[in-house]
């Protein structure tokens, strides 16, 4: 073998080690990013949201508590990553459509919810985790509020009472006022689950 063949063959399996252990590097990322976006324990909780439901509504507006109805349908997307929620319902005489997208991140171990709706331009994205005794998820986000242009936090609350009942509560504060509870939604299950 010529002796200016030595460095070349030795450089050549040099790059050869390099190149594979990149590739393995690379496949654990990989690998690692695709269980990432697999479902988990926490879509499974979500997945018991899914269905139909009648909604009992309760808001607040200025002192004055309100009672209104709505229907939820609720189903699982994109593979069991997420539950998307649409409420119909009539406010003020007028339709009033809400969608909410609620998912987990199992990267950042967060819950995320998403909240549209037909009479606002905002969207409002709140994330949370389960509060300590795991019967709910608190969720906390901010935006401005259209009617006073200052800062809005809402956080909002789920509760699981059982298969066929869960609520939601929201609470907001506006700018440095105390927080007021402002929406319940109590949500009972058309058809009842087999449980």
């Amino acid at each position: 073998m010529n002796k200016n063949a030595i460095p070349t063959l030795i450089s050549i399996l040099c790059l050869s080690i390099c190149l594979t252990s990149i590739a393995i590097g690379q496949d654990e990322e990989l690998q690692k990013a695709i269980k990432a976006g697999q479902p988990a324990d926490q879509h499974k909780m979500l997945q018991k949201l899914a269905g139909e439901w009648e909604v009992v509504v309760k808001f607040k507006i200025g002192e004055k508590w309100n009672e209104g109805k709505s229907k939820c349908s609720a189903k699982m997307i994109l593979g069991g990553r997420f539950l998307q929620q649409k409420y119909e319902s009539k406010l003020f005489g007028k339709p009033f459509t809400v969608i909410q997208i609620l998912g987990y991140d199992n990267t950042t171990k967060q819950f995320t919810e998403i909240h549209l709706d037909s009479m606002n331009t905002a969207v409002e994205v709140r994330n949370g985790k389960p509060t300590k005794d795991k019967k709910s998820i608190e969720f906390v986000g901010e935006r401005t509020d259209p009617a006073s242009d200052k800062r809005m936090r809402t956080r909002t609350v789920l509760t699981s009472v059982d298969d066929d009942h869960f609520e939601i509560a929201w609470h907001q504060t506006i700018g440095d006022a105390n927080e007021q509870n402002t929406v319940v939604l109590k949500h009972t299950r058309k058809t009842k689950s087999n449980k």
